[in-house]
């Protein structure tokens, strides 16, 4: 048994979402010295960056393979993106089980492979984080129709543009899911008609909302500027590290250092502390047979917190809904309990 305490020092596995032609390849070439994935057979040709333009399943995993066996070699790998990448992957399961669709199967057999081979990648993918690189993960956006279980009445909002099988993987996986958009002011008019103003300024969303997923584990705003100075400080520029001996392990990166005394390291950013977190105390406080213990296995559960960080790590708008609906929130906590 191996008992750790305390934050680790590793790089980030970072997600981008955008709809097209909004610049996520342009920022994922400002990361520290990126290798990129071109999955979209020319998506990156506009940028000068270093770059494998794979287009079968085999060939990425080439590349994912080269960067953990080089480390030193390139500082983030950028995968561009998620979405092509399910593409060769769901080709590459049809080839294996000769069947012309992921369709094909009948009964989702086809996407339960498809989800399989994808979760394999990802945790290639850790083997990369583990030899000391960064991994961002870009992928397009779409506007698909959403009832929650618990209204009568559903509503529009942006998801990533991959199949319900595989974007539930990702969003777990990753430290960050940040989606990327025009900010847009809705301006009241005459008549009751209303009009959007503005448009022009993009912006990174951080954290969940009724019209979007986010994420986020490290205390950003809720809305930030498109651009790689909000998200330097999470970027560690960190020196190679042993890549770990077996799959387990890989999840788990070694600690790193950095050449440089003024490169900024992930594990130096605390969360923005807010009063909603003692407000979380107090309900769990005054809840019968909960403790914070308890609290923190939930949120880790969730991927709202990351397994060393406690639940001050958890983001302001998750606690504000948590605390909002707070007879939910306890029953979701009190089951969540009972299944361990």
């Amino acid at each position: 048994m191996n008992i750790t305490s305390g934050k680790k020092q590793r790089p980030q596995r970072l997600v981008v979402y955008t709809p097209e032609g909004f610049g996520k390849s342009t920022l994922g070439s400002q990361f520290p010295n990126p290798i990129f994935l071109d999955m979209e057979k020319g998506g990156t040709d506009h940028l000068d960056i270093n770059r494998v333009t794979a287009e079968t399943y085999a060939e990425a995993k080439e590349l994912v393979a080269h960067v953990t066996k080089n480390p030193g070699e390139f500082e983030t790998l950028v995968v561009d993106t998620a979405d092509w990448l399910e593409k060769r992957i769901a080709d590459h399961v049809c080839k294996q089980h000769k069947q012309d669709s992921i369709e094909g199967f009948g009964y989702g057999k086809g996407y339960t492979y498809l989800a399989e081979e994808f979760s394999r990648f990802l945790l290639s993918l850790d083997g990369v984080i583990a030899a000391g690189m960064n991994v961002l993960v870009l992928a397009h956006s779409h506007v698909k129709p959403f009832t929650p279980p618990d209204a009568a009445q559903g509503y529009d909002r942006y998801e990533l543009k991959m199949s319900r099988q595989t974007a539930p993987i990702l969003k777990e996986w990753c430290d960050a899911l940040l989606f990327g958009n025009f900010h847009t002011r809705v301006q009241d008019r005459q008549m009751g008609k209303a009009r959007g103003v503005g448009g022009t300024e993009r912006v990174l969303h951080t954290e969940h909302s009724a019209a979007w997923d986010a994420k986020n584990r490290f205390g950003l705003a809720p809305r930030v500027a498109f651009a790689i100075e909000s998200l330097s400080g999470l970027i560690q520029a960190s020196a190679p590290a042993k890549a770990p001996e077996s799959p387990v392990e890989a999840s788990e990166a070694p600690e790193t250092g950095s050449e440089s005394p003024e490169a900024p390291e992930a594990a130096d950013v605390a969360p923005v502390a807010h009063p909603e977190i003692a407000q979380l105390e107090e309900m769990i406080a005054s809840a019968p047979g909960l403790t914070l213990e308890d609290l923190n296995g939930f949120l880790a559960d969730r991927g709202q917190i990351g397994r060393n960080e406690g639940y001050g790590a958890v983001g302001i708008g998750y606690a504000q809904r948590a605390l909002s609906n707070a007879a939910g929130f306890l029953n979701s906590l009190t089951g969540w309990k009972g299944a361990q």
